[in-house]
């Protein structure tokens, strides 16, 4: 009885924790210390690859030194961990969106960066997920954006599009600073 407690104490504040460092992350984007235009992923991606990587690092040693039966399933399961951590930080390292003026530039997570001027904008759109907003964007030349408008700072983009909406062309430079 007491361990199903200590467990359901253990998941409650887990999911506690999760709920903030969410919380946190949609009131204080992390942007890039390069470029402040840039905004990234958040930063429990390379905590949690980093926590995933070295947790695998033993469990691969361990499962090397072993001479049960189950070693081979261990084998999978270090290296399905190893693998995941590696994922989480090369996700992180490789994403990024950045709003310009006159256009966005983003990393996709492999790695292949693409931008786009805001007057190449054919098609946009807005649906509701489980995250929240998610604003798609489709340019001429088959360029795609989605990401969360509730969770990253669109604001340059969102402007452009309404503009868009009440005059039927994009603005210029300078144009809705006034």
């Amino acid at each position: 009885m007491l361990a199903v407690v200590v467990h359901i104490a253990v998941a409650a504040i887990a999911g506690w924790l999760a709920v903030e460092a969410a919380h946190y992350a949609r009131k204080h984007p992390n942007r890039d210390r390069r470029d402040p235009r840039r905004l990234r992923l958040m930063k429990i991606l390379p905590i949690g690859g980093w926590t995933l990587l070295l947790l695998s690092i033993p469990m691969i040693l361990l499962s090397d030194a072993s001479h049960d039966d189950d070693r081979t399933a261990m084998s999978i399961a270090s290296f399905a961990i190893l693998g995941g951590g590696i994922l989480f930080l090369v996700m992180y390292r490789n994403w990024y969106v950045a709003f310009g003026d006159e256009e966005v530039t983003f990393r996709t997570l492999a790695g292949v960066t693409r931008s786009f001027r805001y007057s190449d904008i054919t098609d946009y759109s807005v649906r509701r997920s489980d995250q929240g907003p998610m604003l798609t964007v489709r340019t001429a030349r088959g360029v795609r954006l989605s990401l969360n408008i509730r969770m990253y700072d669109a604001s340059p983009l969102l402007a452009q599009l309404q503009f868009h909406q009440a005059t039927g062309r994009w603005a210029i430079r300078g144009e809705l600073r006034r």
